[in-house]
């Protein structure tokens, strides 16, 4: 295979806000940042460009598809000892993939899945998680050595379609029709369906109630547009993200500050980096 010359002109190092304000722009949740962010960046030697920048999170306290992959941290008869160092652990072991933006110049060469391979070698966490919607179109994750578990269905599908078989009459997956079916109503019709799907919408999605969202209420749904409303509500019932978990295998080593993008190709990306850690 021909590699993209360039890949050998990037490192990847600790980044800053003010890198990712560069790119953010680029990114589907652009304005949003996942909490507790670290940044890191990857950086073209020859001029200082930003190639691309990765911010990892802290994790969330229970998730489904990493109890399949660890089932040990399921949560079952619980302490209130366990219930306390479940947290700790979290925190002390495990750091997630938040985002991971690629400057337009450079996609499509392989920086995203190297970069993310050694963020979570540089982390010095024992495991990175991922969760993505946009995994389902590129496998950037498996190519960076993350191993999927088992796709679930989305947490509201149930009473999603049980809510649209109720609401509406046309197929609840019909995007067109949807919409076409709530515009048409007369306006009293149309401000109570209106209502009823914000307020589904609101009460099932996470998103709308964490981070940024913080503290904001179903009436601050008002600003989005009916086909807007419509395409979040489809796709928290019928869409599904991409659970994957990397272990490091670097763990307990002195993984420098600053790493070529080509040290991933040197080994395997679940292989212990060969020659420039101890």
């Amino acid at each position: 295979n021909v590699r993209f010359s360039l890949l050998a002109d990037m490192v990847v190092e600790p980044g800053t806000k003010e890198d990712w304000d560069k790119l953010h722009h680029l990114h589907y949740k652009a304005e949003n940042l996942p909490p507790a962010p670290k940044f890191w960046r990857c950086r073209l030697t020859t001029t200082n460009d930003i190639v691309a920048v990765c911010v990892t999170s802290s994790v969330a306290l229970l998730l489904g598809p990493r109890h399949d992959m660890l089932p040990k941290l399921k949560p079952g008869n619980d302490t209130t000892l366990t219930n306390k160092h479940r947290p700790a652990w979290l925190n002390a072991n495990m750091r997630r993939i938040g985002r991971i933006v690629t400057s337009t110049m450079y996609r499509g060469t392989g920086v995203s899945y190297r970069m993310m391979n050694l963020v979570c070698r540089m982390e010095g966490k024992r495991y990175v998680e991922i969760v993505s919607s946009m995994a389902k179109y590129n496998p950037f994750d498996t190519k960076a050595g993350f191993v999927r578990a088992p796709l679930r269905r989305a947490a509201a599908y149930e009473a999603g379609l049980k809510f649209m078989a109720e609401t509406f009459e046309c197929h609840p997956a019909d995007r067109v029709a949807v919409h076409q079916e709530l515009i048409s109503q007369p306006k009293p019709v149309y401000e109570r369906l209106r209502r009823q799907v914000a307020e589904f919408y609101y009460r099932h999605s996470s998103r709308e109630k964490t981070g940024q969202n913080l503290g904001k209420t179903v009436d601050d749904l008002a600003s989005m547009s009916d086909l807007e409303l419509i395409r979040e509500l489809q796709q928290l019932i019928f869409g599904y993200t991409v659970y994957a978990l990397y272990e490091n295998p670097d763990l307990g080593r002195n993984v420098p500050k600053q790493l070529p993008l080509l040290a991933f190709d040197e080994q395997a990306p679940d292989q212990p980096l060969e020659r420039l850690c101890s």
